[in-house]
């Protein structure tokens, strides 16, 4: 099966309908932890969006948004569909908005994940990130981690 990337922004229905199994998704795995975390995954207006298509479906999506530190980005919203796990989606996507954010001027990749996420993390690692002290929102949260990558 092929995959299509798109690049897109946070008003893109399909984006819309993969967040709301991506917090489903979460809230299935953390119940009420999650609490602590949902402020934090507002998107603001300005967020750049990569989907990946099966077909006519979404079944993958990232985004980014600006940090308020110049040339900085934040990952934000990583999930791919359960039935297309473990065939290199989650990659695609990231290395997507890494070079959309290198193309738009950026520097420095930073993002946010839980301790509890193995596979995120091996992810992210495995891309170069490397553990940083929680920074702005997750600073006072202990079971975040935090990431960054330098951007070429």
């Amino acid at each position: 099966m092929s995959f299509i990337l798109r690049r897109t922004n946070q008003t893109d229905p399909d984006f819309r309908a993969l967040v709301r199994l991506l917090d489903a998704h979460l809230l299935d795995y953390y119940g009420p932890q999650l609490t602590s975390y949902s402020t934090h995954n507002v998107l603001p207006e300005t967020v750049q969006v990569v989907l990946t298509y099966a077909g006519d479906e979404a079944v993958a999506c990232g985004a980014f948004k600006p940090l308020a530190e110049s040339g900085m980005i934040e990952i934000k919203r990583m999930f791919v569909q359960p039935e297309y796990r473990r065939k290199g989606l989650s990659r695609a996507v990231l290395a997507d908005l890494e070079r959309w954010a290198q193309q738009d001027g950026y520097h420095t990749s930073r993002l946010e994940t839980l301790w509890t996420k193995a596979d995120a993390i091996a992810l992210y690692t495995g891309f170069g990130y490397v553990v940083i002290p929680n920074y702005g929102p997750y600073a006072t949260l202990p079971d975040s981690i935090c990431l960054e990558k330098r951007l070429a």
